[in-house]
């Protein structure tokens, strides 16, 4: 999810009033493709470590990892809408683009359910062990509206209603799970050990459905005002006043994350797959001020989404690096 939504960055091109388009959509293609062939393969080797994936998806601990498989499926398609006009791909290519996307909210719907019905129906439950880990279903559940609601806007005529009433349907249902898991979160925080425990990473991840609602509203507002109605285009303007406000949130979030993390100093960068829990939740604070700024044409916010882009690539850049290095180290200890 952390190198396709880079790559989402990057095609937008982030840099205000400097001409990067060429390199900074040829950087976004080239961790797009990365992506592309990854995903099968880190797929593959994560459906290996589990004989019991049903089960497994109703555990508290990993459990809502599962939600990183249709969040990849779709940040893929995200980036793609960027880089491409859905509207001129060809009619089967659209359909394959549709196909994709539908099978990524699907999984995404199947992954929320199994977990938050497992921690409803369990009396024995424990609520200390859930982490920040929990916003990412959620945040798959917006992807898919996002996507969608891209496709109704730029795709085909014929299925346009139905894309953006699926398109709204999915976007609610992840921002109120998105409600209740912060109120649990924050409930948790308080009753429960957290950072120490579970480490800085966890505190960026809340990042992600916060951001991602950002842009979830922004492309339900043009949704809004494709239905052609007095009240579409009063709901759209409420939505973009909304997203301006959750966005606000999520730079506070950022600082008491930043804060908490410089706390933590060494113990932040884990040497592990946590550490990815960094990158997608800056590429979706990125992605969301780039877009904001556009909407409000407001040059200091376009500077203030070229910074996080710039500090998304260099932590991208670290993480990458530093997984690379790791499984060289594990592959060497498995040879000897």
């Amino acid at each position: 999810m952390g190198t396709a939504g880079t790559a989402a960055v990057l095609a937008l091109d982030p840099l205000p009033s400097v001409d990067l388009a060429a390199i900074s959509t040829s950087l976004a293609w080239i961790l797009l493709g990365l992506s592309g062939i990854a995903f099968p393969i880190l797929l593959a080797q994560f459906m290996r470590t589990s004989r019991t994936p049903w089960q497994d998806m109703a555990s508290p601990q990993v459990g809502p990892a599962y939600a990183t498989i249709p969040g990849a499926m779709l940040v893929l398609m995200v980036a793609l809408s960027i880089l491409l006009d859905l509207g001129t791909l060809p009619v089967w290519a659209w359909w394959l683009v549709l196909v994709w996307t539908a099978v990524g909210a699907i999984l995404a719907v199947v992954v929320t359910v199994r977990l938050f019905v497992a921690a409803f129906a369990d009396d024995s439950f424990p609520v200390q062990h859930l982490s920040g880990m929990w916003f990412v279903p959620e945040t798959a559940l917006m992807l898919a509206g996002i996507v969608l609601g891209r496709m109704a806007v730029s795709g085909l005529d014929e299925p346009i209603n139905s894309l953006i009433f699926a398109a709204i349907a999915l976007v609610g249902a992840g921002v109120l799970l998105f409600a209740l898991t912060a109120a649990v979160f924050f409930t948790r925080l308080i009753l429960h050990p957290h950072v120490r425990a579970n480490g800085a990473p966890a505190m960026w991840i809340m990042l992600s459905p916060l951001s991602i609602s950002i842009l979830a509203m922004q492309q339900v507002s043009l949704e809004a005002e494709i239905l052609n109605s007095e009240a579409g285009r009063e709901s759209a303007a409420f939505l973009d006043l909304l997203a301006v406000l959750l966005w606000g949130f999520s730079l506070w979030w950022v600082l008491a994350a930043a804060a908490i993390t410089w706390g933590s100093r060494a113990g932040a960068f884990t040497h592990s797959p946590a550490d990815w829990s960094y990158v997608f939740p800056l590429a979706g604070l990125s992605l969301a001020t780039i877009e904001l700024s556009r909407l409000w044409d407001a040059l200091p916010l376009q500077w203030l989404g070229a910074t996080f882009a710039i500090l998304l690539f260099a932590v991208w850049i670290t993480v990458t690096t530093d997984t690379l290095r790791q499984r060289g180290r594990s592959r060497a200890l498995a040879t000897d």
